[in-house]
């Protein structure tokens, strides 16, 4: 009795259909109710009866489909943490960028613990939206993984983050060092050419971090690193040129 009305609402009171799916739902026949709903197209209605049915990919899967009907922030999120389909994660962060670019960093948030953080770095470089996500790079960045360095690291330097980007460098070491070095040495800003050396040096490097010092005339810096070298070609470089 309970589910034939329940058809009988989508029919004919399409507005009373979902109040009497919460007030019945242990009482309904779930998937005759779900037939109905997408045969009338009353994708609200099929989202939630998809949760009653404990279906949440199919729930998801209809929000991302027929958003204007059945999408809510608040709702999405509660139901892409159950989902059984790990690509669902990231059909889902693709759905916000198109859709709700301001709130997929509140997305990566309740995805975090599920989520592969290096493809989801993959998928944003591709999409071009990576200062979009800085916030949850910076989250995350505890775990030391080397994609989220190199993105985090590329986003300080693109936003003349020298202080950040330093503690950065000192704190998550997995990371393409020398490559990296190489970035800045030609950057315009005088703190990433002293970074740049000081990546050089602590990777061992000691002959092209006093060569970079001495170019800036950060002579402090070049007999530091001389010191450091116990090479004595370097010591004799370095006094010379302040000679």
């Amino acid at each position: 009795m309970f589910t034939t009305l329940g058809v009988l609402y989508s029919k004919y009171n399409v507005a009373k259909m979902m109040e009497h799916i919460k007030l019945y739902s242990s009482r309904i026949n779930i998937p005759r109710l779900i037939r109905q709903a997408e045969y009338m197209h009353q994708w609200n209605e099929l989202c939630y009866l998809y949760v009653l049915y404990e279906e949440f990919d199919n729930s998801i899967k209809v929000m991302i489909q027929h958003p204007i009907q059945s999408w809510s922030h608040t709702k999405f999120k509660d139901i892409v943490q159950k989902v059984a389909t790990i690509e669902n994660y990231y059909k889902s962060l693709q759905f916000y960028l198109e859709q709700h670019p301001l709130l997929v960093v509140d997305l990566l948030v309740v995805l975090t613990p599920r989520i592969d953080h290096s493809r989801v770095v993959m998928e944003m470089r591709k999409a071009q939206h990576l200062p979009l996500i800085k916030p949850y790079l910076v989250s995350v960045q505890q775990n030391n993984i080397k994609a989220v360095n190199e993105a985090l690291n590329q986003l300080y330097v693109e936003d003349g983050e020298y202080e950040n980007l330093q503690v950065s460098i000192d704190t998550f070491d997995n990371f393409d060092q020398t490559g990296f070095a190489r970035t800045l040495e030609e950057n315009e800003l005088l703190e990433f050419r002293r970074i740049s050396a000081y990546i050089y040096k602590r990777n061992g490097k000691f002959s092209k971090s006093v060569e970079l010092s001495k170019k800036d005339q950060l002579y402090k810096d070049a007999m530091t690193t001389a010191c450091a070298s116990k090479n004595s070609r370097n010591w004799r470089r370095t006094i010379d040129i302040l000679c």
